[in-house]
């Protein structure tokens, strides 16, 4: 793996530099949220100059490894002035907008995915690719208020993939709601570089199946056996984990409908036993084959709260398994330890290039993300509290 040529395009696509020569860059890749960079080099290098606020930089050529920049810092020093360039992944532009709610009266102040009608109060599930266009569609590339919009900023075909299910929001941050769909839903979202049509593309990213069990695809296995990766830290952590919600309907007071829901229908006791209350206002306990009930919307929320195992591994880059050619971000693949025990097939959710004076290398991460869903609401009957 060689250290990339760095190209600097402004807003309008127009070329800047191309920077070739650079003290240590750490570029930080994620499957379902933004990522960041680093850029450290001296004030004199070709193209430093143009390494400005809101430009952007790709690494490659496929526009896929972007970002923009939101920092420049200049210290003086022995080596004279050194400047440090840091700024996000482009997803970041999403956490520039908030997730307005729809303005009538069938959505309950919610921005709802579908909408919610006169006609369609209980919507039919809809894809996460759906879900995750239509927030990106609304409140980036064509809001109701066109000052909102970025420009140059289209979204891919949807192709309608990834899990079916409802989801809610109200005045979040627009990339938290894109991440927890994802992960929910298990794909991933991007936005990268399109320069021939000098534009940006929303997408989701998929990933590929390239784990030890299928064999559609060509497999990818990590391991110290294969010497693919140099150490591999396995966690498993029960902290986060609740496996019983009281969850509160509809009603006030007394009058309100407070019902205990577990995963699989088995009460745990005792050390076993880890609580949590979901507060689901709007619901009532019906269930159809459109609408999901109160202990339907409690075992969902339940899912954002199970046990973290995940493992990371500085990998080494080998013709065999050679990065962004055998394998990429959100593909799943195997990952085997045999001193720990433990034979995973995970998907890549982050990936940290290293390009450094004294080494090169990637740093990734296989496994769920820390999360907490939080006020994730899916299929829902809105009725007024």
């Amino acid at each position: 793996m060689d250290a990339p040529l760095i190209t600097v395009i402004d807003r309008n696509f127009a070329l800047q530099a191309q920077i070739d020569v650079y003290t240590s860059l750490l570029f930080n890749r994620k499957w379902q949220d933004v990522g960041d960079w680093q850029l450290v080099l001296p004030a004199s290098a070709y193209g430093a100059d143009k390494l400005i606020k809101n430009n952007i930089i790709l690494l490659g050529a496929d526009g896929h490894r972007s970002g923009y920049i939101e920092n420049v810092k200049s210290s003086e020093g022995d080596k004279g002035i050194m400047l440090t360039v840091t700024g996000k992944t482009l997803q970041g532009v999403a956490r520039q907008r908030i997730t307005l709610p729809n303005n009538d009266d069938h959505n309950y102040g919610y921005d709802n995915v579908p909408s919610l009608t006169d006609d369609n109060i209980s919507p039919s599930p809809v894809s996460a690719e759906t879900i995750l266009k239509t927030y990106a569609n609304r409140h980036m590339v064509n809001p109701a208020d066109p000052k909102r919009k970025f420009p140059n900023l289209i979204i891919a075909k949807d192709l309608k993939r990834g899990k079916a299910t409802v989801w809610s929001s109200r005045l979040e941050t627009l990339s938290d709601v894109l991440r927890d769909v994802s992960v929910y839903c298990d794909v991933g979202w991007e936005i990268y570089v399109d320069l021939h049509n000098k534009q940006l593309v929303f997408d989701i990213i998929e990933g590929v199946d390239r784990s030890y069990s299928q064999a559609e695809n060509s497999r990818v296995i990590f391991s110290r056996s294969f010497d693919n990766i140099l150490s591999c830290t396995y966690m498993d952590d029960i902290s986060g984990l609740r496996n019983l919600a009281y969850a509160g309907g509809a009603g006030e007071g007394t009058a309100r409908t407070i019902i205990k829901v577990t995963k699989d229908g088995i009460e745990p006791e005792g050390w076993d036993r880890r609580e949590i209350f979901f507060d689901c206002g709007s619901l009532e306990v019906v269930e159809t084959d459109t609408t999901m009930s109160l202990e339907k919307e409690a075992q969902h929320k339940l899912e954002g709260y199970t046990k973290t195992e995940s493992l990371t591994a500085p990998v080494v880059d080998t013709a065999s398994f050679a990065y962004l050619k055998k394998w990429n971000l959100g593909d799943k693949v195997t990952v085997a330890s045999k001193a720990i025990g433990k034979n995973l097939d995970t998907p890549i959710i982050e990936i940290s290039e290293r390009y450094e004076s004294s080494s090169i290398g990637l740093d990734v991460r296989f496994g769920a993300p820390d999360i907490d869903f939080g006020r994730v609401i899916r299929n829902i009957k809105n009725t007024p509290r």
